[in-house]
């Protein structure tokens, strides 16, 4: 197969416009996830209560991490809407529009009436509005991570586009941040209105984001792609017809993500729920925010990395050495050693979170169909892991290890990962105009 000839030659792409990208990219992501994120920890923390009295408080916390996964379901909806108008009217304009959806959803939820006040409706409404922040979430690395593989110069793709995953640890660093003195109100003022707080101050993240994300530039690729006689009118028949095994690699590829909500969502319930453990919430919730931090330096570092080394060395040494690193974090959180609790989660939450799956992925399809690819593909594969809470907290045993069946379902989708992306091909050294005449979206005439 081979690409349209007007999309053959490389597009100029300068050093100036890179950066831009990569920063504008890193903090209109980081302000995004955190209104994403705010939900994984209002849901561990209170929305149980609020939204699902239950007799049985273990109901009611996986029944509100069960809305937490709701949103996964409808990231894939979202990947295919805004994959098609990312592939049609260009990366720039959608990511406005995905701005605004998880905007005004995360401010009508801190803005919700209970379920003392109405009953029923209060989550029904909780769950239709956490849709909505899927709905968004789906178009968003995805087209952050596309915008900036197609504005990078050749070379140092893994890195600038690294930026969009350390743009999604610093918001959920900064959502944990803010549930720390959140968490440490009385259980009373934390039920009654103390929850909400996050939400509402979401009003200056939108205000903010949309400022950074309508200075960004729009891709040179896409702009050329657009004027070729083949673009396609509806990108995803195109995906669905000529690229199904890089979309079927991307979504197994996609299943590492399973270790991040584990990370910090699980372990946030996990302690919440165990009141006998010697650690506290508070404190997983410090741990968590220090581990964020370092994460948008690791995923500069792997991305950095994989343009020199190569994108599937990386992927492996991330994806396998998760595995051990998350037993040592349980443990430690078990025996109630700070200090390995700190270096445990340092390891499994880096590794988790390596960076480059922004740049892998969408080197795997050509620019007309990249957008919706990535954000069709990631996002399937990123359902399981929005559920991954709640299936850990049913999988949970009783006792001080009830975690292990836990690590044991996470080391089995990290298996899976990495084992998906090694039968792939490299493509640090590839030119994307070379992607895109292999890899186009009609068969050779």
């Amino acid at each position: 197969m081979t690409a349209s000839k007007d999309i053959v030659s490389a597009p100029a792409r300068s050093e100036k416009d890179a950066r831009r990208s990569a920063i504008a990219g890193f903090m209109g992501t980081t302000l995004e996830y955190y209104d994403f994120f705010i939900y994984g920890s209002a849901a561990a923390l209170a929305l149980g209560p609020v939204f699902f009295p239950s007799a049985d408080p273990a109901t009611g916390g996986i029944s509100a991490l069960a809305t937490f996964g709701v949103a996964y379901i409808a990231r894939p909806l979202g990947g295919l809407v805004f994959g098609h108008f990312g592939d049609r009217i260009g990366r720039k304009r959608t990511l406005v529009l995905t701005l605004l959806f998880m905007g005004i959803s995360t401010l009508c939820i801190g803005l919700l009436p209970t379920y003392e006040d109405v009953g029923v409706l209060a989550p029904a409404l909780l769950v239709l509005l956490r849709l909505l922040q899927g709905l968004s979430a789906g178009g968003e690395a995805s087209g952050s991570a596309t915008l900036s593989t197609e504005l990078a110069p050749a070379g140092r793709r893994g890195f600038f586009a690294s930026f969009t995953v350390a743009g999604a640890s610093a918001g959920g660093g900064l959502a944990s941040l803010v549930f720390v003195p959140i968490a440490a109100m009385p259980r009373e003022q934390l039920l009654a209105w103390g929850w909400r707080i996050p939400f509402l101050v979401s009003v200056v993240v939108l205000i903010v984001a949309f400022f950074v994300r309508t200075r960004i530039a729009e891709s040179p690729d896409f702009q050329k792609a657009n004027k070729a006689a083949h673009h396609p009118q509806l990108p995803l028949v195109e995906l669905v017809r000529w690229h199904r095994k890089p979309l079927l690699r991307v979504i197994g590829g996609m299943f590492y993500a399973v270790s991040t909500s584990i990370f910090s969502v699980f372990s946030v319930a996990y302690v919440s729920q165990n009141k006998g453990l010697p650690i506290s919430v508070t404190t997983i919730l410090l741990v968590i925010t220090v581990c964020k931090v370092v994460q948008i330096g690791t995923c500069v570092f792997f991305g950095w990395l994989a343009d020199r080394i190569g994108r599937k060395p990386v992927w492996a040494l991330c994806v396998y050495g998760s595995i051990p690193a998350g037993f040592l974090y349980f443990w430690a959180i078990s025996e109630g050693s700070i200090v390995l609790v700190i270096l445990g989660g340092l390891l499994f939450s880096c590794l988790a979170s390596n960076g480059i799956w922004t740049a892998a992925f969408a080197e795997m399809f050509p620019v007309s169909v990249r957008y919706s690819g990535l954000a069709v593909g990631s996002q399937i594969g990123l359902t399981l892991t929005g559920f991954a809470p709640a299936i850990a907290l049913a999988l949970m045993t009783p006792g001080s290890y009830g975690w292990v069946p836990v690590m044991v379902f996470v080391g089995i989708c990290s298996i899976i990962s990495g084992l998906v992306v090694s039968f792939g091909r490299e493509t640090a050294n590839v030119e994307l105009e070379e992607i895109d005449v292999t890899r186009g979206s009609r068969p050779e005439r």
